[in-house]
């Protein structure tokens, strides 16, 4: 009940709606009608709802999250066959920021919008009717078009969907280093960058490369709903920092201070050097 009348419910309410318009968009469930045999009634999946704030670097609320998952570890192994996905590393990540500081580069941030909606589903799939879909009154169960977040298969279903089309638009993955990072070169051997990890999106460019980079986002737009954050501020838990001279700084300072709050050393006394500097 404290939960429900906290001056947050307006904003869960509207990301679970907001969650539901995304099924809708992505046509990610069929209504089944039909009675099901016993077995098959059996293995329907249960659902649940996940809910999560996303912070920018200072640690400020940006954004209210709620999404609708599968209960895959239910699933039954002949409901699906490939689930590897791989995901940017953080020495790849570096790697990418550190070339972008050498050749002066602009690093834009994006990410793509309930992107396991996107490819759909390899197998038939059934889950639970979840609770306040009162649009499929009738219905004993839904039937998944695509790939539910929650379920095994899901994350590889949408990296091969997300690379098919980067290798379309032109970009390569780099054939000595991470799956997750793909070049594309131009006809007189300029280049940029993209780190990939899951739905979000790294792209380092020269600014005589903006109108291109600015095409191929719209692109990626039109076939999966993806939003340009702008410059790149704080990704997989980094905050990044632009100086004058083109260098770029690295830090997890807000990773370090909510991870002192968590263990209740908040308030704990600084030291410049927090080890015994005697024998």
């Amino acid at each position: 009940e404290e939960a429900l009348s906290s001056p947050q419910r307006d904003e869960w309410l509207k990301a679970m709606a907001d969650e539901k318009e995304s099924f809708r968009v992505s046509n990610t469930f069929k209504p089944v009608t039909r009675k099901l045999p016993a077995d098959v009634e059996a293995a329907l999946l249960d659902t649940k709802w996940v809910f999560k704030l996303k912070r920018d670097e200072s640690g400020k609320i940006v954004r209210f999250k709620a999404r609708l998952v599968a209960r895959g570890f239910r699933q039954r192994e002949e409901d699906y066959d490939i689930t590897f996905s791989p995901t940017l590393g953080m020495m790849p990540l570096r790697a990418l920021i550190a070339i972008a500081a050498l050749h002066r580069m602009q690093l834009v941030q994006a990410d793509f919008t309930a992107a396991y909606l996107n490819p759909p589903l390899d197998k038939n799939v059934l889950i639970r009717m979840p609770p306040g879909f009162d649009e499929y009154q009738g219905a004993v169960a839904l039937q998944l078009n695509k790939a539910m977040y929650g379920l095994h298969q899901s994350g590889a279903l949408w990296n091969s969907a997300v690379v098919s089309l980067l290798i379309e638009l032109g970009y390569y993955p780099y054939p000595h280093g991470d799956m997750c990072v793909f070049i594309r070169l131009l006809a007189d051997g300029r280049f940029f960058i993209l780190g990939l990890y899951v739905d979000d999106v790294l792209i380092a460019y020269s600014m005589r490369d903006r109108a291109i980079v600015l095409a191929d986002l719209e692109k990626l737009n039109k076939k999966f709903k993806l939003k340009v954050l702008g410059q790149a501020k704080h990704i997989l838990g980094v905050e990044l920092s632009y100086f004058a001279d083109g260098s770029i700084k690295m830090s997890q300072a807000s990773y370090l201070r909510s991870t002192l709050k968590a263990r209740g050393f908040k308030s704990c006394r600084n030291e410049p050097t927090p080890a015994s500097s005697g024998s």
